[in-house]
């Protein structure tokens, strides 16, 4: 039975979202119409201002540039509202999920909070009506435990006893039922989300943050952060709520958010891209790792991580040879002891039989900076303190160089302008003997230490080609933009402050060292399952090994959610008992389905049509894309609307999808469909990842 109490407090918790909503709609018309205002009243009276409106602030009117400020502010404060209005808004059907009674060190009484997707005012009362999941206090709702208590905020540390947890739960605005937890969260909101159908999209979990989750998303965010656990334990949902819960924080300690997310392809991207939005923040910017090859490489055309992957699984024996060496650790540590300890060749600058700087005292100078910065930015500020020295040394000697100057002339110039040429001559040959004294082409040194390393052979003749022509593997561009890291020779414009990382362990450990070495300021989150590493030339299939690059803390998720138990029991089936060491939620379903088939095609489309309408999602899994593409195109004549998932550029747009194995990273399906299924769970890491991709059902086809 539901609180009569209760009741009325989700009632005008409505009221209070209804005023916000008509508020912030007011103050948002208000808003666009100061800007159109202004913006007339200028083209009237500033037309030269209002001409260059669009131009850099420095080449602007005095008028032009207090309006175009204004503007650029109040468009920013409607930004902002129409987020608000739209969070108000989805809570309108869920005004909030949780509640929790804490009473505070020396009061008598607790006080109750209500807790939703973000904070709601109490008209002119000075407590919130709901409070943000991500503010401090709203920490004690996922602790799942009644009791003594405490809750870290930036006032401190504040201690207490938690006497009630409460869930809720909301039918399109109307309270249908509350539950109160006295020793943890009750499972049974959980276990009803889980049994829905998959989304389209990723959908934020706040009203079902487990503990163990809370934990990661709210860890110190001044630190780097692995967070390590099996399909299907909520990885990229602690990742993006992370996400969600740094931006909270800076703008409530009003720093400026950079965030930037790495993820494997279109479809994964798409998959993910409204969750912040859903919390009612502005989407990250993503990107691939192959993203950064295009920002550093331009003049190069490099492959895609894909035919990588399809190469390696299909055996190819020289692919695989060569990313083996030019991933391999011994070759990255090389690299580290041959930049960092580079032999420099500087050269004496003179004139006229007057030493101005010589190449003892530069390479002193050289020696004398941190190994740890790059050889460009060790060059460069050798090249910076040699200018000065020459400079300093020209003007002590200056009247005899001039006169010596002047005996050489033949052009028969002034004074004035011998002296113009003699000093740009010095500043020329102080240049040219810095820039000569080291290699710093990346090409070339990456060839360069490939030859030293391996020798001369079929690798590095076909590594040389591949940079001659300026047509890259995407091994080859991994280890060239290492090289271009280690000497400082890519430079970004914008320099995110935290990164995220999805599927880390999908990276290998030189791309982590380039990652790190390209946005050293940077903050990390990484999201890795070393059993999901079906590339073992590639992944970094150790979590130690991931967390040791970036000097990371680890939390580990010990629980898995996706599936139901049965599927969750036979995904571990394929892993060794050490890393089957982790609990599978409870939640009941069918175990997989087992045939055998000649026609392996006739009965993928069967299924797939049998297959429940509240099914939205059904994925058909092939190991190699060109497998994916040849049954697509068979079982589209008996399925015209299945859809393919084909490159890293594809969306998914049809409820039946054909793919291969690797596309499928961080994804998950209603149903999945495995036609050739020998050739997955022959693979441990190849079974163990498709069948993780399952919700609800898992078909195993197997050749009679």
């Amino acid at each position: 039975m539901i609180d009569p109490k209760e009741l009325a407090y989700a009632k005008k918790v409505q009221s209070l979202l209804d005023g916000e909503i008509a508020r912030l709609a007011a103050s948002n018309q208000e808003l666009k119409r100061l800007i159109r205002e202004r913006t007339r009243e200028l083209r009237e009276n500033d037309p030269f201002g209002a001409l260059y409106a669009g131009t850099d602030a420095d080449h602007l009117s005095g008028a032009a540039s207090e309006v175009r400020f204004a503007n650029e502010r109040d468009v920013s404060a409607a930004d902002e509202q129409r987020r608000r209005t739209e969070t108000y808004r989805r809570m309108k059907k869920t005004p909030y999920f949780g509640r929790v009674d804490f009473t505070y060190r020396g009061d008598d009484a607790p006080e109750s909070f209500y807790i939703g997707l973000c904070t709601l005012n109490d008209g002119d009362d000075f407590d919130a009506a709901v409070c943000d999941w991500r503010a401090p206090v709203s920490s004690l709702f996922y602790t799942g435990e009644t009791g003594p208590a405490f809750y870290e905020a930036p006032a401190g540390r504040f201690d207490g006893e938690l006497g009630l947890i409460r869930q809720y739960a909301f039918e399109n605005g109307e309270l249908k039922d509350h539950r109160d937890a006295e020793l943890r969260i009750d499972d049974a909101l959980l276990r009803e989300t889980l049994s829905g159908a998959a989304a389209e999209r990723m959908k934020p979990i706040v009203a079902t943050i487990q503990r163990e989750q809370n934990r990661a998303i709210r860890f110190d965010l001044r630190r780097d952060l692995l967070v390590t656990g099996p399909a299907g334990c909520g990885k990229t949902s602690i990742g993006t709520h992370r996400l969600a819960w740094l931006l909270y924080q800076q703008k409530t300690g009003g720093q400026a958010p950079g965030l930037l997310m790495f993820t494997a392809n279109e479809a994964f991207r798409e998959y993910i891209a409204n969750v912040l939005p859903e919390l009612g923040e502005e989407a990250a910017d993503t990107a691939k790792y192959a993203d950064l090859f295009r920002a550093a490489f331009r003049e190069y055309r490099v492959s895609d991580a894909l035919s990588q992957t399809e190469a390696l699984l299909k055996g190819d024996e020289e692919r695989t040879d060569a990313v083996k060496k030019l991933y391999s650790e011994e070759f990255a540590a090389f690299t580290d002891n041959s930049l960092d300890n580079a032999a420099v060749r500087f050269t004496d600058v003179v004139f006229f039989e007057i030493p101005l700087v010589s190449a003892k005292q530069m390479l002193a100078r050289f020696r004398a900076l941190p190994a740890s910065s790059s050889l460009r930015s060790r060059l460069d500020t050798v090249s910076r303190w040699a200018a000065d020295e020459a400079k300093n040394n020209y003007r002590i000697n200056k009247e005899t160089l001039v006169r010596s100057a002047e005996d050489a002339d033949r052009d028969g110039d002034s004074t004035a302008e011998i002296i113009r040429k003699l000093t740009a001559a010095i500043l020329r040959e102080v240049k040219a003997s810095v820039s000569g004294a080291a290699d710093t082409d990346p090409a070339s040194v990456l060839s360069r230490l490939a030859r030293e390393f391996y020798g001369e052979g079929s690798f590095t003749s076909g590594l040389d080609g591949r940079l001659e022509k300026k047509r890259l593997r995407y091994e080859d561009a991994a280890a060239l933009l290492y090289v271009s890291a280690k000497l400082g020779a890519v430079n970004f414009k914008r320099m995110p402050t935290h990164i995220l990382i999805d599927e880390a362990q999908d990276l290998a450990p030189l791309q982590h060292k380039t990652l790190r070495l390209l946005f050293p300021k940077a903050v990390f989150t990484l999201l890795a399952d070393p059993r999901q590493g079906v590339v073992p030339a590639v992944n970094t299939v150790s979590a130690a090994r991931i967390a040791e690059i970036y000097g990371a803390d680890t939390v580990s998720i010990r629980k898995t959610y996706r599936a139901t138990r049965q599927l969750g029991e036979y995904s571990k089936g394929f892993l060794s008992p050490a890393d089957a060491e982790y609990e599978v939620f409870e939640r009941e379903g069918e175990p997989p389905f087992v045939y055998n088939t000649e026609d392996p095609v006739a009965e993928t489309a069967g299924i797939a049509a049998a297959e429940p309408e509240r099914f939205r999602s059904v994925c058909v899994i092939l190991k190699t894309t060109e497998e994916a593409k040849r049954f697509h195109q068979k079982l589209a004549a008996l399925l015209p609307d299945c859809g393919a998932l084909l490159s890293e550029e594809d969306p998914i747009r049809s409820r039946v999808v054909v793919t291969p194995l690797a596309l499928t990273k961080g994804l998950e399906f209603d149903s999945v469909i495995l036609p050739r299924a020998e050739s997955l769970t022959s693979d441990p890491s190849a079974g163990y990842l498709a069948a993780t991709r399952a919700l609800h059902r898992l078909h195993l086809l197997f050749r009679s």
